[in-house]
Order: C-alpha cells, then structure tokens, then sequence
C-alpha cells in the first residue's frame, strides 16, 4: 500500500484539505490541546474556538490523566522538538504530568545506566535497594540546579510532592 492511502487531514472550519484535491499540499495545524482536530489557518481555528473549545478541554483532560506515554499525550506537531532544542521540555504541563515525566526520566535514566554501562548507583534498586527515593531526590536536585529547565512553578514543596507521586504511584490513598 502507497501514499495513498495515507489519511486526509481537513480543516474543522472551511473544509480545506490536506493534500487538497489537486494534489498540493496544505500545510493543516493541529489543535495544540486536543491533538486531534486540524485548521488551515488562525483565522479558521479563531472562528471555530467557541464551539470547539469544550472538546479541545476534555481531550487534554484526557490525554492528562492518561499520563506520559499515551499515543495523545505529546504533540504531533513538532512542539516536542522545539520545548527541547529551548531547555524548556518541561514548561507547559500539569503538575501530575510534569511529575509522571521526571519519574519516568529518573526510572529510564536508571535502567539505562544498568544496561548500558552495567554502572548502579549505591542506593537504586539496581544496587539491592528496596527502593530509589534517595537517588530520585538526588536526581531532582540536579535538574533543580539546571536553570530554566524546571517550570517556573517548580518549589522545594512540589519537589516533595513529586517525590510523594514517585513513593505511591500517584495513587491519593
């Protein structure tokens, strides 16, 4: 199967699509907070916010409490690349959701040290430890020392709080 039977993207407003009928190509936006939903131009997403604004919040509501990983949580239009190439990867979500990505960073940073290099930190469960939360607290000391990379919301109490998620997998009970 070819190209042609990649999708068409159209326009929520006007209907342009992308590629148009004749073949060019339209260079469609994508909703940047449900993902899903494509517009040709400012003007056109503009005119169709009121009514689709609702549907735009409850899908990254969604995308939110699926948590990191899930095929709507991260941008599909570059966005991504552009926070990374700024140092600002972490800027622009939640709280839950900024802590789900260090967890996540820490957890993958672990096990690529272990298979990789074979190196383990003294305190990681790598080492025999029943638990990383010392080598986690280090790890977010470090990017606290990196400036900018931490929202600007980023407190000694949300690094607790982060920590707290990291101990109980986020459950509240």
């Amino acid at each position: 199967m070819g190209d042609t039977d990649s999708p068409v993207k159209t326009c929520a407003t006007c209907g342009n699509t992308d590629p148009d009928p004749s073949g060019v190509t339209v260079s469609l936006k994508i909703c940047a907070k449900c993902k899903t939903t494509f517009y040709c131009s400012r003007d056109c997403q503009k005119a169709d916010w009121k009514q689709h604004k609702k549907s735009a919040d409850n899908a990254y509501e969604s995308a939110d409490a699926a948590g990191p990983g899930s095929p709507s949580t991260f941008e599909t239009d570059g966005d991504s690349l552009r926070r990374l190439g700024e140092r600002t990867w972490l800027h622009g979500y939640s709280e839950k959701m900024t802590y789900q990505l260090l967890i996540d960073a820490y957890r993958l940073r672990m096990d690529d040290q272990y298979v990789w290099t074979g190196d383990v930190d003294e305190d990681s469960i790598y080492s025999g430890e029943c638990d990383g939360q010392a080598g986690f607290k280090r790890f977010l000391k470090k990017a606290e020392r990196r400036a900018g990379l931490l929202p600007s919301w980023w407190t000694p109490e949300k690094s607790e709080a982060c920590q707290e998620m990291g101990r109980t997998g986020g459950d509240d009970g």
